[in-house]
């Protein structure tokens, strides 16, 4: 039984998703923060063709670009700066890697209270910059943009909360021309951190 949500824990089926994920070249925002660098290391176990992390802080990026290079691996690992808000980065970042397949979008703003005080900061970076970012994505037809939400974006109390739903929102109402858009609601656990919802 799944502790927070009251439900049955569903098993993840990894040879399917294997099979998603394995010779694809994939794209990891925010690969430097919790969750993407989470993230960008199960997705290595997956072999992926390509592994591209992109986040705007240096050293975040630098510490899991050292980690995955440690494992043993057939996988091309690329490490980029830029920010999601710059649309240059971003489509930058995907002609240098040649292609993406699949996008696993990470990068926000997430610090609830900080946010709080920072609304114009939290709504550019979590709305505006997931907006550009699945505007190039369509750009250079990516087949899969899968945003990683959160559990504050269901009847939000918060403005983090609020911009994740907004962001949801925008992605579910994009008309789709290529590019599959789905949302992955992530829960806090008890003692281990963000987990699916």
């Amino acid at each position: 039984m799944c502790d927070l949500l009251n439900r049955k824990a569903y098993d993840i089926d990894l040879e399917r998703l294997r099979e998603f994920v394995s010779g694809k070249r994939l794209l990891v925002t925010g690969a430097g923060g919790s969750i993407g660098s989470e993230i960008s290391g199960q997705l290595l176990e997956l072999d992926p063709a390509v592994l591209m992390r992109f986040d705007v802080i240096v050293f975040l990026l630098f510490e899991i670009e050292r980690e995955l290079k440690e494992r043993e691996s057939g996988t091309k690992l690329i490490a980029v700066t830029g920010d999601v808000e710059k649309t240059e980065d971003i489509r930058k970042a995907i002609e240098d890697a040649g292609a993406i397949d699949i996008i696993y979008h990470a990068a926000a703003y997430k610090h609830v209270d900080l946010m709080e005080g920072n609304s114009i900061a939290c709504f550019e970076n979590n709305v505006i910059g997931t907006a550009k970012l699945a505007e190039v994505a369509e750009e250079k037809e990516v087949g899969q943009f899968v945003l990683v939400s959160t559990d504050k974006a269901v009847r939000p109390t918060s403005l983090m909360g609020a911009s994740k739903r907004l962001v949801e929102m925008v992605l579910i109402d994009r008309p789709q021309k290529g590019t599959q858009f789905r949302t992955v609601r992530l829960a806090p656990h008890p003692t281990r951190g963000p987990q699916a919802a």
